[in-house]
């Protein structure tokens, strides 16, 4: 199976074996979300004025020990949590769309 996504401003579609369909504005809305959150992940976005910052209760993930959560909210996004592990640092174990 293949899958390619394609994203045009507020047009997308998918394409599946071969099977090309445009995608509902539901499903594009929730798609731009997921790759939001999934970008939040490489900590480029520290330095902005537009994302706040709030720290999480420490949980454990995946059954390791505890890792350091924080809270990430920017206006026209869902909040989004991510989980980093003590050990290696600065490796995220989990992000989670509020």
């Amino acid at each position: 199976m293949t899958q390619a996504t394609v994203i045009d401003g507020d047009k997308g579609w998918v394409q599946m074996n071969g099977q090309s369909q445009e995608m509902p504005p539901e499903a594009l809305a929730e798609f731009k979300e997921q790759k939001y959150a999934e970008d939040l992940d490489r900590l480029l976005f520290v330095k902005q004025d537009r994302y706040g910052l709030g720290l999480l209760d420490e949980v454990k993930v995946q059954g390791r020990g505890p890792a350091v959560g924080v809270q990430v909210k920017c206006k026209g996004h869902r909040d989004v949590k991510l989980y980093f592990d003590q050990k290696p640092a600065d490796f995220c174990l989990r992000g989670r769309i509020s």
